[in-house]
């Protein structure tokens, strides 16, 4: 574990800071706690910046990943300016755990050396996740409003939308043993670093497309007017005006345009959840030093 010291009178000068295990084991259920952790390889700078992380475990998601080749999880969406899409949440994925730097800092109690104090009232701190997008320019500021819709939904199905971390009144704190004998008090705080994800959505746009089918047969019934049966590759019989083949076959292919969802140019787009967890630290200083 390493520290950064500072040598001027009255400057907090070494920063540890403590992780809090969630009282339930799942990644995606971090409810209150007062259980403490060693600092292990964390390094804390002066302003309270996490400046190292701890790789996270492989393959751990919030909610229900889909294959990228897969179609399954596309929901349909319409527009306001009535274009449709086919979009899914693809998978909201741990990067990296304990990513500073901490907010909502709060101070629970100072310790002199060699003492046991209790809290004398309850602190209570609140956090929401976040999320953000780093989208395309086409991408329309309706389909991120959606796509937050959805990432709330697979969020909140494991996790509140608000972590809540409290330390209770009577909650006893000692100044902790190993600490340079030039430091005689422990300031107690409580605050939130994030678990981060990564977010990646995929989004199918509607397309016109030309298509053409090779024409088997054609019979023309002049009675009672002149009407063109066509006989396609695929199966399908086409009845049309005789006057329209020039127009609808050409080189023995029939031609029509047909709009569908373009499945082969899904587009994908990538965002980052922030997933607040609660953590204590403390600050270590001499009142006496001039």
């Amino acid at each position: 574990m390493k520290f950064k010291r500072k040598k001027t009178a009255l400057v907090l000068s070494i920063i540890m800071v403590i992780l809090l295990l969630p009282m339930e084991a799942s990644a995606f259920n971090q409810k209150e706690s007062n259980a403490l952790l060693p600092q292990e390889d964390y390094t804390y700078g002066e302003n309270m910046f996490i400046t190292e992380t701890r790789s996270s475990p492989p393959d751990m998601y919030i909610g229900t990943p889909y294959q990228e080749s897969s179609m399954d999880g596309f929901v349909e969406y319409t527009d306001n300016d009535g274009s449709r899409y086919m979009m899914r949440v693809r998978h909201i994925k741990l990067q990296q755990i304990d990513v500073g730097p901490i907010v909502n800092s709060t101070h629970v109690i100072s310790v002199p050396r060699g003492m046991t104090y209790s809290t004398s009232e309850t602190k209570t701190i609140q956090k929401s996740y976040t999320s953000s997008w780093n989208v395309g320019a086409n991408f329309g500021i309706n389909l991120i409003k959606w796509l937050d819709i959805k990432v709330n939904t697979q969020y909140t199905s494991t996790n509140s939308e608000t972590t809540t971390f409290a330390v209770q009144q009577g909650q006893s704190y000692t100044f902790p043993s190993g600490v340079d004998p030039s430091y005689n008090i422990a300031h107690f705080y409580i605050g939130f670093v994030h678990d981060k994800y990564e977010v990646v959505a995929d989004i199918v746009r509607r397309v016109t497309k030309q298509v053409s089918t090779e024409v088997y047969g054609i019979e023309i019934d002049d009675e009672p007017r002149a009407t063109a049966t066509v006989y396609l590759a695929d199966g399908r019989v086409i009845y049309m005006r005789a006057e329209l083949i020039p127009l609808r076959i050409i080189d023995n292919y029939y031609i029509e345009y047909i709009t569908e969802y373009d499945y082969e140019n899904m587009e994908t787009e990538y965002g980052t959840l922030l997933s607040p967890k609660p953590i204590t630290y403390l600050l270590l200083n001499n009142l006496a030093a001039k």
